[in-house]
């Protein structure tokens, strides 16, 4: 593969991660969401897939405590992301055909993907300090389907584990690593 296709293709790879890590967050939302009205009315935008990513992320940082470095993480994830999806052909340093471009979009879709991650582990820290009130078969049925595509279109390597035992790691260092709380009301 050429280096301008392997670029290309890191472009589409990355903005596969962004959709995964955009739909895993209103997973997440709708498993916090409690029966107050504001919170209906996120229910109702995430069931509608009206809510941009900026509002989802807002919608997080209500919900829960952020340490403030997590606060610019998401910020930095959501800027980068907007200049992916809507302007990256724009930026002065984007361009393929040179070994200074194809670095600056290397390292420009790598601090994306790193951020998403942490982004990931952050949001399953919430989940474990949350009390989820997903009982609702709706709320439920839309968590499921999320999910299960996130499974189907990913390609996970465990390093050797077994799914349970990786994901039991994952989120044991969720918890130790990325000290999250549900805000007090």
């Amino acid at each position: 593969m050429n280096p301008r296709d392997f670029r290309v293709q890191m472009i589409g790879e990355t903005l596969l991660v962004l959709q995964r890590f955009e739909r895993f967050l209103v997973a997440v939302l709708m498993m916090m969401s409690t029966p107050e009205h504001a919170d209906r009315q996120l229910r109702s935008a995430l069931l509608r897939d009206k809510a941009t990513l900026g509002g989802l992320i807002a919608f997080f940082a209500e919900r829960v405590e952020l340490p403030e470095h997590f606060a610019s993480t998401f910020d930095g994830l959501l800027k980068r992301r907007n200049i992916l999806v809507h302007s990256l052909f724009m930026e002065t340093w984007f361009d393929l055909s040179s070994a200074q471009g194809q670095g600056r979009l290397d390292s420009f879709l790598a601090e994306i993907r790193s951020a998403a991650k942490l982004a990931v582990h952050v949001m399953l820290s919430a989940i474990s300090a949350c009390t989820l009130r997903s009982e609702e078969l709706e709320v439920r049925n839309y968590v499921d389907r999320i999910t299960s595509r996130i499974r189907q279109t990913a390609e996970p390597d465990f390093g050797g584990l077994t799914e349970d035992q990786y994901t039991a790691k994952v989120l044991k260092n969720a918890r130790d690593q990325f000290s999250v709380e549900p805000r007090k009301k």
